[in-house]
């Protein structure tokens, strides 16, 4: 008899399956080598029986005739006299330290022979089948116990198959080897069933980056297993350029579909700071950058950046996106849930796509794979598609890997490999679907405060550029449909390219590269040129009079589908009043004139003026001063006052006289404050948000005030104060308040004399006057909850205090932090080395609270031209909804093509249009046209036809659901 009849490994916990997480790499896999080891067939013939597992306590190392495997886990567990009691019970004790597991093997050999028993010499069959069929058996213990149930698995009969199968091994039958050990996987698999049927899937996905494209990613190329690669389209230009043979295998596995790509755009993306358009345009440039290497775009939709989109799921079932794998693959946060596969939503009423929400664990640490079945279990007791994505970077798996991937070749005990694209096809659909805001997830803050301020100016300028150029390519393509002669598809297609250019330049602009600031100076003049050109197509398509002579009036055009009331500053000629009924206001001094208007939407207005061409010299401000009537009647002569009011029919603004801060807000026949503001400094620069105190603003004292300019059109009182900063000296901060006839909002323009300096920053405080009030934020262009700092564009805040709601426009800015129930701070970003120059736009009450705010960044349109003499003008429209949380764009109609199905011949429009519900809200809106519609329909991205639309009298009647942009193509009646 040997003298040694048992093969023991020593487990660091009580019980197998509360094996502690945490240890790392080194120590995981170390444990799993002690585990393996013990189901070499040399071992399990040389001792005739299967390994066991033994707390490490003294009451269960009781052992006699065992030879004892000691993990480094373990070690310090097991102690000297625990080691000395092992020794007189005749155990052979073999300390892992971190070895192979075939280092690990030749030590335990060698000790059995110096115990004199007798180790057979023959190389075994299936070698790696039995190291899996341990591993097989370890998992699948932990299963049974996190699932409340007992381990049952029949050990005698288990063992006979297993011992039976390492004979064979050893004598070289291929046929036995192949019977036993199957058989022993096959019990295996009927114990896992007893208790959880359910099939697991996995999937394996390889990350590529430009440093792992060489070697390593050539012997990946050589697995023999399904994998999903996540790469961008440029990262695969650049395997293509510079690695020509690995691509030519790449693609040869892609085309064979042995692999599948995962991704969607053409470079990585932080797609909450980018537009609806430009995340749909983004879609458009990253399939077109695979098909111009020869390969299919992929269907699975997955960034490596973070900074996802609340706006992807509509997005991506535009664009034929099949399903999506969320992870926060670089850092940040995505939301977490129990379950693995979901039904992702836009909002509540959207339609949904499947996506993989988390479950990735890393492939290259071995505490992935000792873990495993943990990872699992939660989803296997309640749900009904467990999932695990095994990600890892090329040719860097865990070792222990290959012990799962043999387990997946013998049984599905433990899931197996699928692709991604079938996985989504063929498992089942969740019960429930779930809708994410952007808010959840988060975007790693990288670097120091004075870095993120930088970051936070150059989102700031891009948000600003794409909602120009948006507006801009709108107009040319509702003005395109109207007078195509005039505005011409290659003039409207050149502004398109702007736009592109405009978020192309926003990459460049996270990427930090030196030419950021030339590129959007180009861009500037690109728009500007634009601009002008289009004024001038507008004009030139029998708007303006056809006789010659000089201008004698403008040309005022709306670039948006709502009506507005526009406000045009000190532009030169006195407006001639009756020249057009659309004039709220005008006055001039100086032969300069401010003018109020109202415009109809996506329309203009004609007003006539005289001597355009006399207005010369610095501006003049308007003061009015109060006549005698007016002192009798206490009737204000104009918007400000020198009691240092400023009021209109929506606003009565009072200035606090020492402290110069926005003190009060009225709306007019109404009693008590419903808001207040001020600028104020704070040390440092708070580029990602703080816990604010009311000890981080500094006071100010030497407050001036000053009447600039009092009108019945526009009232302008300034205010500056003295801020001494420690370090640094007094710094003058000026805040001026803007009120307009009217106008729903003042406009304050904050500014700061001192430079750029990193010890102070400005900030401006709104108040209100209902602690209980609720904060929302508009982001690309949908309602939601206020965002952490630094997460999303921040396109408007609404603070809704149950009798008005206050909005804050602050062009694009995302720092805002809500302080003490009833305040919020907004930090104001330096204009890089110069003095700090800030506007924001502060109201209530706004019926079309987005498109005012975006109004703001994008004055309306206005050109000198020639008008007829004796001229009316009332204006005119082109396109518009009826509700006013309904918006449109014009867009490009591409060939003018859409398709039903891909066998039938393609359909043909005229033009197409975005739309897009804005207050989070149900629609059914009527949009009419200046031409009659007689057929509508939704397409998609590829102009696959999707619903046809009512059509009634001319108008195209869509249902849109809460937050819902869409498509739509038109037929105009001939």
């Amino acid at each position: 008899m040997s003298p040694i009849q048992r093969s023991v490994i020593v487990v660091p916990s009580y019980a197998i399956e509360d094996l502690p997480t945490g240890v790392g790499h080194e120590t995981a896999a170390d444990f799993l080598a002690a585990w393996t080891v013990g189901w070499d067939p040399r071992l399990l013939v040389a001792l005739n029986s299967l390994p066991e597992w033994k707390r490490s306590d003294s009451s269960s190392l009781e052992l006699e005739s065992s030879v004892v495997v000691i993990p480094e886990w373990s070690r310090d567990k097991v102690d000297q006299p625990q080691r000395e009691r092992l020794t007189l019970g005749k155990c052979l004790t073999i300390d892992s330290n971190g070895r192979k597991r075939s280092d690990l093997f030749e030590a335990i050999a060698k000790g059995l022979a110096d115990e004199k028993v007798e180790i057979p010499n023959a190389i075994p069959l299936c070698l790696s089948d039995f190291y899996a069929l341990g591993y097989a058996v370890l998992q699948i213990q932990i299963m049974a116990r996190k699932l409340r149930y007992s381990w049952n698995l029949d050990w005698l009969a288990f063992s006979e198959q297993v011992l039976s199968a390492a004979k064979a091994a050893l004598a070289g039958d291929a046929e036995e080897t192949e019977r036993w050990i199957q058989a022993a996987f096959d019990t295996v698999s009927q114990e896992r069933d007893r208790y959880c049927s359910q099939q697991i899937h996995l999937l394996e996905v390889v990350l590529l980056a430009e440093s792992t494209l060489g070697e390593a990613f050539s012997r990946q190329l050589d697995a023999p297993q399904s994998i999903g690669l996540l790469a961008n389209g440029s990262l695969l230009r650049k395997l293509h350029d510079e690695k020509p043979e690995t691509w030519r295998r790449l693609r040869q596995k892609l085309v064979e579909s042995e692999w599948e790509l995962i991704g969607g755009f053409e470079r990585e993306l932080q797609s909450s700071f980018s537009t609806h358009w430009g995340i749909d345009q983004a879609f458009k440039d990253g399939a077109e950058s695979y098909r111009t290497l020869g390969v299919e775009p992929p269907t699975i939709f997955s960034q490596f950046a973070p900074g996802w989109s609340s706006l992807y799921p509509d997005l991506l079932l535009s664009h034929g996106y099949r399903g999506a794998l969320i992870h926060a693959w670089s850092g940040g946060i995505v939301p977490e849930k129990d379950s693995a596969k979901i039904r992702w939503q836009a909002h509540s009423e959207g339609d949904a796509i499947d996506a993989v929400l988390g479950h990735v664990v890393d492939a290259s640490n071995a505490e992935t794979f000792l873990h495993f079945t943990s990872h699992l279990s939660k989803q296997l007791d309640y749900h009904h598609v467990p999932t695990l994505v095994l990600a890892h970077w090329p040719d860097q798996v865990a070792d222990a890997y290959a012990d799962l991937a043999a387990v997946m070749k013998r049984s599905p005990a433990l899931g197996s490999l699928d692709r991604m694209e079938r996985f989504f096809t063929t498992t089942n659909q969740p019960y429930s679907s779930d809708a994410f805001q952007n808010r959840q997830f988060r975007i790693p803050l990288v670097g120091d405060a004075p870095q993120i301020a930088a970051q936070q100016r150059e989102h700031l300028g891009a948000y600003g550029r794409f909602v120009r150029t948006s507006r801009l390519r709108s107009l040319a393509w509702i003005w395109q449909n109207v007078a195509p002669k005039c505005i011409t598809r290659d003039f409207a297609q050149s502004i398109l390219a702007i736009e592109s250019k405009a978020h192309r330049c926003k990459d460049c602009t996270a990427s930090a590269q030196p030419d950021v600031f030339r590129s959007s100076e180009e861009l500037e003049a690109d728009f500007l040129n634009a601009k002008s050109r289009l004024l001038e197509m507008i004009a030139g398509a029998g708007v303006a009079a056809t006789e010659s002579g000089s201008p004698n009036g403008y040309l005022i055009v709306n670039n948006s589908s709502h009506a507005r009331r526009v406000f045009l500053e000190s532009i030169p000629g006195e407006i001639d009043s009756g020249s057009s009924t659309r004039i709220v206001g005008a006055v001039t001094q100086g032969n300069r004139s401010h003018l109020v208007a109202d415009l109809p939407p996506f329309g203009f207005v004609k007003v006539r003026a005289a001597g355009l061409n006399e207005a010369t010299g610095p501006v003049r401000p308007v003061l009015s001063r109060p006549g005698v009537l007016s002192k009798l009647t206490g009737k204000r002569p104009g918007i400000a006052d020198s009691d240092w009011t400023l009021a209109n029919e929506y606003l009565e603004v009072q200035i606090d006289p020492k402290k110069g801060h926005l003190r009060s807000v009225f709306v007019p026949n109404k009693r008590g404050s419903r808001m207040s503001g001020m600028a104020s400094i704070v040390l440092g620069e708070q580029g990602a948000g703080k816990k604010w105190q009311e000890a981080d603003f500094l006071p100010r004292d030497k407050t001036e005030l000053r009447l600039i300019e009092n009108s019945t059109v526009r009232g302008v009182i300034e205010t500056t104060g003295t801020t001494v900063v420690p370090g640094v000296g007094p710094v003058r901060l000026t805040t001026r308040y803007t009120l307009w006839k009217g106008a729903r909002w003042i406009d304050i323009d904050v500014e700061c004399d001192a430079p750029h300096d990193h010890r102070f920053q400005c900030v401006w405080r709104t108040a209100w006057a209902n602690e209980s009030a609720t904060l929302s934020a508009w982001q690309q262009g949908t309602k939601g909850k206020l965002p952490a700092p630094m997460q999303a564009t921040v396109e408007l805040v609404e603070i809704d205090d149950i009798e008005n709601k206050i909005y804050l426009a602050a062009g694009g800015l995302s720092t805002h932090q809500r302080f003490d129930h009833r305040y919020l701070v907004t930090p104001l970003p330096h204009d890089g080395p110069r003095c700090a120059r800030f506007a924001l736009r502060l109201g209530m009450d706004w019926p079309r609270p987005l498109e005012t705010a975006q109004d703001g960044i994008d004055p309306a349109y206005w050109t000198a031209v020639r008008l007829a003499s004796d001229e009316v003008d009332s204006g005119a429209w082109l396109a518009q909804s009826n509700l006013p949380n309904v918006g449109i764009e014009g867009d490009d109609p591409r060939d003018g093509t859409m398709w039903v199905d891909e066998d039938a011949p393609r359909e043909s429009f005229d033009s197409l249009f975005w739309v897009r519900e804005t207050r989070g809200k149900r629609a059914s809106t009527k949009l009419s046209f200046l031409k009659n519609a007689e057929e509508a329909w939704r397409i998609d991205a590829h102009h696959r036809q999707s619903t046809k639309l009512d059509v009634e009298d001319g108008q195209v009647l869509i249902n849109l659901r809460p937050s819902e942009q869409c498509r739509i193509a038109v037929r105009w009646s001939r």
